[in-house]
């Protein structure tokens, strides 16, 4: 049985130019050899596949063959203009001359896949606008780019200047192009040797990351505050987040869950790979969650690392005779607080320490820090002569 070229290039028997177009754009991407240093052997039987397809299926004429007898009547010799038993092969057949079909006496041959490659991209205008690749990124490692065209490298571009630019890897020199010394190795490109002089071109603080007429990159990590309450970093919670992806340039709509660790504290991180926008390579985007904190209007608590704090008001008569009161906590419990025991007395900016009320402590599951409560004494504006006395007897 003959190639499948639409499941090659991953898109229906009706797909329109634009959708041949974009799909062998991103495929062929993904599978260049020089991005796939470790599987160079399956890539470039992959990527020859994607450029066999693709020249199939861009051509009206090669196309029409191809959907009516196949891969094996397109390389036996059938043109669209063949008669003969409707059952090819097996028939007689008649070969037209179609331009642009590059049959041979044994059919349809398909053209050099890199030759396809360099011929699709050659026309784009990497200074920007016009088309949907706005620049040109050649760092092949670590970087990607915003506008289309992730990092191909120089090997992949060959024959798109006239002949293969293999030989570029002495341009680690550019920085500021004083001299452009680096470029000893451009002997790919025909009839340019030789380029070792440029110099006088001070100023321009290039490299091989390339950032010109705007050039941007395609992040490959966004990132996204996610605000939370202290009662919600205290309980730990789940959030639920509908997200929009950009997927093969359809938006696709997602609900991410974000379970909430009771400790966390501002600043965490939390990643989900390959859930954001698809990249020029084919790769997906990660999205990094950054937890911060949530203002509140007049928040009860507040947090102080693994300690909370809270303000007590407490009467005079408390302070002097001592007290045990009651509070309600971020997950209902009742917290006792006690002060001024036996003959001790309470006194005005006095801190109780409670402990294990505080905090849980993300990284030691089950343990807690204090709850520090800060005192505040109310004095009563107005006592009668009567009970000044009687205090004053009492303090003697």
């Amino acid at each position: 049985m003959g190639k499948d070229y639409y499941e090659i290039l991953g898109v229906p028997r009706n797909a329109d130019e634009e959708a041949l177009k974009k799909a062998y754009r991103k495929q062929a991407l993904k599978w260049h050899p020089d991005r796939n240093p470790n599987n160079k052997e399956e890539a470039t039987k992959k990527f020859k596949e994607l450029a066999e397809a693709y020249e199939v299926l861009s051509d009206k004429n090669k196309r029409a063959v191809y959907d009516q007898f196949g891969e094996e009547g397109l390389k036996g010799g059938a043109s669209a203009s063949s008669s003969g038993t409707q059952g090819f092969p097996g028939g007689t057949y008649t070969f037209t001359s179609t331009p642009g079909f590059n049959f041979t006496s044994t059919g349809f041959q398909p053209s050099d896949a890199n030759d396809i490659f360099s011929n699709f991209f050659k026309n784009f205008n990497f200074g920007g606008g016009g088309n949907d690749f706005n620049f040109m990124d050649m760092d092949n490692d670590s970087h990607r780019n915003s506008g289309g065209m992730p990092n191909m490298g120089f090997s992949s571009f060959s024959n798109m200047f006239g002949g293969g630019m293999n030989g570029m890897n002495g341009m680690n020199g550019m920085n500021g192009m004083n001299g452009m010394n680096g470029m000893n190795g451009m002997n790919g490109m025909n009839g340019m040797n030789g380029m070792n002089g440029m110099n006088g071109m001070n100023g321009m603080n290039m490299n091989m990351n390339m950032n010109m007429n705007g050039m941007g990159q395609t992040e490959k990590v966004v990132t996204r505050k996610l605000p939370c309450s202290l009662s919600d970093l205290y309980n730990g919670t789940t959030k639920k987040l509908k997200i929009t992806r950009n997927r093969g340039g359809v938006q696709t709509p997602k609900i991410i869950s974000i379970n909430i660790t009771p400790g966390w504290k501002a600043g965490t991180k939390i990643t989900y790979s390959g859930e954001g926008d698809e990249l020029p390579n084919g790769e997906f985007q990660d999205i990094v969650f950054i937890i911060e904190d949530k203002p509140e209007p007049s928040p009860m608590f507040k947090r102080e690392g693994s300690d909370l704090r809270i303000n007590l008001q407490i009467e005079l008569w408390e302070a002097l005779s001592g007290f045990s009161k009651y509070i309600t906590h971020m997950d209902g419990h009742q917290v006792i607080i006690e002060g001024g025991k036996g003959s001790d007395v309470v006194c005005p900016g006095q801190v109780i320490r409670v402990k294990g009320e505080g905090m849980p402590i993300s990284k030691s599951p089950g343990q807690k820090g204090d709850l520090l409560v800060d005192i505040h004494i109310n004095f009563p504006r107005r006592i009668s002569p009567q009970n000044k006395k009687t205090i004053a007897n009492l303090l003697k």
